[in-house]
């Protein structure tokens, strides 16, 4: 009796143990949402940042996940000149491999036009472009 006591207590002893060790860490991700979250258009954008934050956070869940993502959220307020200024704040974070972007066409299109902000790859939820169609994957300033 003793000896089953004895073998359950070293046994709860290395569960715990176990249990107790640091998972192996995951490399981290970082991608950049940049929308209106200000202005006329905030509800739009309001609604794809909570929908990119639902999708981080459930990709986080899973245990399977390689690798653990963070979302760098920035308002463009659909306003072009806004827009540039936050996708190269965006583009100059290395830290930073890709980017959800701009709802709005004007913003995008005045982003994407300045290749300094060095964002790649990019990908608009929305805008489109006169004579270009959906603006749907640019690529360093390039459709």
């Amino acid at each position: 009796m003793i000896r089953k006591k004895r073998l359950s207590a070293i046994a709860l002893s290395v569960a715990l143990a176990l249990v107790s060790l640091p998972a192996a860490a995951k490399d981290k991700v970082k991608v950049a949402f940049i929308g209106p979250l200000t202005g006329g258009v905030a509800a739009n954008g309001i609604g794809a940042r909570n929908s990119a934050e639902l999708a981080v956070k459930l990709r986080n869940a899973d245990p399977r996940a390689k690798y653990e993502y963070e979302l760098l959220v920035l308002d463009d307020e659909c306003k072009p000149n806004v827009a540039v200024q936050v996708a190269t704040k965006a583009g100059a974070d290395r830290s930073v491999i890709a980017a959800a972007a701009h709802y709005c066409s004007a913003a995008a299109i005045a982003a994407t036009a300045h290749s300094s902000t060095g964002l790649r790859p990019v990908t608009n939820r929305r805008a489109i472009s006169p004579g270009r169609g959906a603006l749907s994957v640019i690529v360093g300033g390039r459709e």
